[in-house]
């Protein structure tokens, strides 16, 4: 298993910035604000904002939450480019 400097594995690190890249992207898609969305999943601004930002190990209750405020499945947050709408996605 390969680490990062802050100890935290690779694997996760990517899971984190796919997963913050798909909230970002629903969010916006659907003009949500981070404050609405943070409303609308019963989570704080700052947590969506670090989420997005991959700052953080979220959860799973927190990755449901997040889930039913964007009205997706939770599971398609954590689709990469290649499986989520064929859109592009920063590089990982």
């Amino acid at each position: 298993m390969h680490f990062t400097t802050n100890g935290t594995p690779q694997n996760s690190r990517r899971l984190n910035r796919i997963f913050g890249d798909n909230v970002a992207y629903f969010r916006l898609r659907q003009g949500k604000t981070q404050q609405v969305l943070a409303g609308l999943s019963g989570v704080g601004r700052r947590c969506v904002l670090q989420v997005e930002n991959a700052e953080v190990n979220a959860r799973m209750d927190i990755v449901e939450k997040i889930a039913a405020g964007l009205d997706v499945e939770p599971y398609r947050l954590f689709m990469d480019s290649s499986q989520a709408e064929g859109r592009s996605h920063r590089a990982i």
